[in-house]
């Protein structure tokens, strides 16, 4: 399987289904119609009923979601060369640690709003080449825009995308200005949706009820074992890169670069009382891409440890969380 994922092969993909499948059984096989799957916290405002069906559909529609997410993550690493003789791995990645917190493998608001800022993103590391690229610096800041429809809090990442085009490129002011008239369409639709249908003041209401909501339950003994292993594989990642990983093109060094910007502005807001710990999914697109950098460029025998470990690892916590669950033990 380390020969294989080192390797752009069509099995890849079946390996990563076969491991989907073992990660996400429980799941599938342990419905529990007692879940209440809510988005009412949402500029949406949209609440899923309580029954077995829904429940269902939930986990189902996320299954194919995180595929999504693989395949985005993928099809971009393939497009510019961030991990070029592997571009396969992180969608595996991304597989396994969906694994790692059972609280995730439902449809939640922060999985829908991580669809559109790995979009989001995806348009702004495609600028370096570009002479004109106000297309994409509009278009990232429209979906960073729609992400923030399902997760509010994610439109305060519109400060680190123009962060991250300045890396990659000469500051333009014009770009800037597009990127947030881009970032203000949706609003602009929004509200004057309220104002001929709704209440005008529900936005204002909402803001002040939800952006930035404190949310410390999330602080647990069962939770800091499941963070520990993802921080454990981030700072592993990351000193292999400080000290061992070297790149011959500069763009590729700054791709990574902005991969470790992005696990630590994520990483700062996943542990702050501001967050859930379903917040952890932000984390996976640029903590796979630094794992899989780790994995790919080294011998079989570390690779192999850092894969199966893990795996392993995955396995060995959401256990502990089955066994929470079948005991009806609260922290799930």
């Amino acid at each position: 399987m380390i020969n294989a994922l080192k390797k752009n092969l069509p099995t890849n993909y079946l390996i990563l289904l076969i491991f989907a499948v073992i990660l996400w059984g429980f799941k599938f096989l342990y419905l529990s119609v007692e879940t209440e799957y809510v988005f009412a916290d949402s500029l949406l405002n949209i609440e899923l009923p309580k029954t077995q069906f829904w429940s269902f559909f939930s986990e189902f529609i996320a299954f194919g979601l995180f595929f999504l997410i693989a395949f985005l993550l993928n099809n971009t690493n393939l497009k510019i060369s961030i991990i070029k003789s592997a571009y396969q791995s992180p969608g595996f990645i991304v597989i396994v640690l969906s694994g790692l917190f059972l609280g995730l493998q439902r449809l939640t608001p922060e999985l829908l709003a991580n669809i559109f800022v790995l979009l989001s993103i995806n348009r702004i590391l495609t600028i370096h080449s570009k002479h004109n690229a106000f297309t994409n610096f509009y278009d990232s800041g429209l979906l960073l825009s729609l992400a923030s429809f399902f997760y509010i809090n994610i439109i305060a990442l519109s400060v680190v995308i123009l962060i991250i085009a300045f890396i990659l490129r000469i500051f333009n002011l014009r770009e800037f200005i597009v990127f947030f008239m881009g970032l203000a369409t949706p609003f602009v639709f929004f509200a004057g949706y309220l104002f001929l249908y709704k209440d005008i003041n529900f936005l204002q209401e909402f803001l002040e009820q939800e952006f930035f909501k404190q949310n410390t339950e999330k602080y647990t003994s069962l939770n800091f074992i499941i963070s520990l292993i993802l921080f454990i594989m981030l700072i592993a990642s990351i000193i292999y890169r400080i000290f061992v990983s070297n790149f011959k093109k500069l763009v590729t060094r700054k791709y990574i670069n902005i991969s470790i910007f992005l696990c630590v502005i994520f990483s700062g807001y996943y542990v702050s009382p501001y967050s859930g710990i379903e917040s952890m999914i932000f984390l996976f697109v640029p903590i796979s891409l630094l794992i899989a950098n780790f994995f790919v460029n080294t011998d079989k025998i570390i690779s192999s440890v850092l894969i199966y470990g893990l795996i392993a690892s995955v396995l060995v916590i959401q256990g502990i969380q089955i066994m929470y669950v079948l005991s009806n033990q609260p922290g799930y």
